[in-house]
């Protein structure tokens, strides 16, 4: 288990554009053992889901043209 002086030292080591996403990973953190029951994982990731009406019908079929603008197939 990492100590608390093996963590200071990661984080130090960390480049600054990324001291951003620990500090907001920690508030959230925070946030969850403050408020009520944590959510569990699952309904956690499904708060970033995409829904599906937000998709185009053809995604699974030409993604490349999505991705990369290459020509439907």
């Amino acid at each position: 288990m990492p100590t608390l002086e093996s963590v200071k030292q990661q984080l130090e080591e960390l480049p600054p554009e990324l001291l951003l996403n620990v500090e907001l990973f920690l508030k959230n953190l925070h946030e969850d053992r403050a408020g009520q029951e944590p959510e569990n994982l699952l309904e956690k990731l499904s708060s970033y889901a995409i829904a599906e009406d937000d998709l185009p019908h053809d995604l699974a079929q030409n993604h490349d043209h999505y991705l990369y603008g290459a020509p439907r197939k």
